[in-house]
């Protein structure tokens, strides 16, 4: 049975011309556990908070940036990502 909340999220995405990529390869988990492992020694009150590092690595993996609302954490794990702020894009929040 079709999801619809799924099928709408995938259509704006691909109006958007945004690709989602599901598969996570070994080293890519790896290197997000080395950047959870990074924001548990810096900032402890945020170690529970690990999707970051995950789409972070997911993102380095297949060599694309991320586009968020918080580019301080990302360039904080990983400072080779690219990034982009809905301040930098014009967007509205």
């Amino acid at each position: 049975m079709a999801d619809p909340r799924r099928d709408a999220l995938s259509a704006l995405l691909e109006r958007m011309n945004i690709r989602v990529l599901e598969e996570m390869p070994l080293s890519a988990y790896h290197s997000a556990g080395e950047a959870l492992q990074r924001r548990r020694e810096s900032s402890p009150e945020n170690a529970l908070l690990s999707a970051p590092c995950f789409i972070g690595a997911h993102a380095l993996h297949h060599r694309m940036g991320v586009f968020t609302l918080e580019p301080d954490v990302y360039s904080g794990l990983y400072p080779t990502l690219a990034l982009l702020s809905f301040s930098e894009s014009g967007v509205g929040v």
